[in-house]
Order: C-alpha cells, then sequence, then structure tokens
C-alpha cells in the first residue's frame, strides 16, 4: 500500500511538472516572437517581446537584412541607423502600421517600400546616400517629414507633399533655390546649412543655426 501510494504521488509531481512546462511554452510563445535577423556570418534568431512597439538597429551591426518584423504587430516605430551592409530596406514594407521611421547614416537603395507605409506619421531621414528621392505624395497622415544631410540640390522632387504635412526638415543639404510660394499648408520649413541665394524669406522659412530651438517641441526628439 505505501509503494502504491508513493508511486501515486510521484506520478502527480510528474504530470504536474510536464503541465508547467508545457504552459511555460505556451505562455512565452504568446509573450514573444522570433525576428531573423541576416548577417555575411549566417542568420540569428532575435526574440523579441510580441507586444514591442519601437524596434532599433543601430551602429556595429552586420545586418544585410530582416525577416519577419511584420510579425510585431504592435510596433510603431523603426530606428536604423548606421548599417554599412544593409542598403534594402524592402523589408519594411510588411509593417504597415508604422508611425515612425527614423532612417540615420544608411546608404538606400530604392524608396519603394515607402509606398506601403499609408498610417506613417514621421519620415526622418538623416545623412542618408541614395541614387533617388523618396516619393511621400501619397503618406496621407504624414505630419513631420525631414531629409536632411543628404546632399538634396532641389525640391523639385517634393512639388506636392501630402496637406497633413506640418514641418518639413531640410537642413543641410545643398539647395540654393526654393519656391517661397511652394508648400501654402506647411507650417515651418528649416533650410539651415543650405547655401540660399535669397536670404530674405517668409517667417515660416527658417534659416536659423540652432536646429533643435527652430522646430516645434514634438520634432525635436528627432534631433541628433
Amino acid at each position: 500500500m505505501h509503494y502504491i501510494f508513493k508511486n501515486y504521488i510521484r506520478n502527480m509531481i510528474v504530470s504536474v511538472l510536464i503541465m508547467l512546462a508545457f504552459s511555460v511554452q505556451l505562455f512565452a510563445s504568446d509573450e514573444t516572437v522570433t525576428v531573423i535577423k541576416h548577417t555575411a556570418k549566417g542568420d540569428e534568431k532575435l526574440l523579441i517581446d510580441s507586444s514591442a512597439e519601437k524596434y532599433y538597429l543601430g551602429y556595429g551591426d552586420y545586418v544585410t537584412g530582416i525577416s519577419d518584423l511584420s510579425s510585431l504587430h504592435h510596433l510603431k516605430t523603426v530606428e536604423i541607423e548606421g548599417t554599412a551592409f544593409l542598403h534594402d530596406f524592402s523589408f519594411l514594407a510588411d509593417c504597415s502600421q508604422l508611425k515612425t521611421l527614423v532612417i540615420r547614416e544608411c546608404t538606400i537603395d530604392d524608396f519603394d517600400f515607402l509606398l506601403k507605409l499609408a498610417e506613417l506619421e514621421n519620415l526622418v531621414l538623416q545623412s542618408v546616400r541614395c541614387s533617388s528621392y523618396p516619393d511621400i505624395e501619397g503618406m496621407k497622415c504624414l505630419d513631420y517629414f525631414e531629409m536632411s544631410d543628404s546632399g538634396v540640390i532641389d525640391t523639385c522632387w517634393l512639388e506636392d507633399p501630402p496637406q497633413t504635412v506640418k514641418v518639413l526638415n531640410l537642413a543641410y543639404n545643398a539647395i540654393q533655390k526654393i519656391d517661397i510660394h511652394k508648400y501654402p499648408s506647411v507650417n515651418k520649413i528649416i533650410l539651415t546649412g543650405n547655401p540660399l541665394e535669397r536670404t530674405e524669406l517668409p517667417a515660416k522659412f527658417s534659416t536659423g543655426d540652432d536646429v533643435y530651438t527652430e522646430l516645434p517641441e514634438q520634432y525635436r526628439k528627432f534631433v541628433r
């Protein structure tokens, strides 16, 4: 009888442990998602909190691509900077719910992925190298657009920004001429650091030395 009781207890303990292990695994699968980071040395699996709202990829990372970022359904912000080996940003097209995209010191093959980011509110491109300019005309939620220190020579490509855009930051480029009658719906246009031929500009055109103070407060977080 004692032997049977001991076996019963032991079996109960084993059953409980199995159930706990299964529960932990199930819980973990609900709480994390796997994102694949492709590098020159091979693929790396990243376990990321499924409720994550921001993803950052930065300096010193030899990443050449990202897969399954779209599995982060709560993702609102992506920030990528200084990734010398990452030129193809097409993986971002799957993140249609993004509100803010920041890309710094990167080479961008093309901007086709932006066509899928219809909900984007802030697009920040700083010190980027590219062979074409982004088309933001169809981005009907865009509020802040920045393309600074990126070798921009004119604004012909920026003929029809969405009516929602309130601030254009084109600081530290090579712009010499700008039509002051363009962008009637834009509240602020930052042109600091450009070799402008015309020095007298309407008040909404800013050429002050300190971009940070010239920007409305809600956009100052993007200044580097």
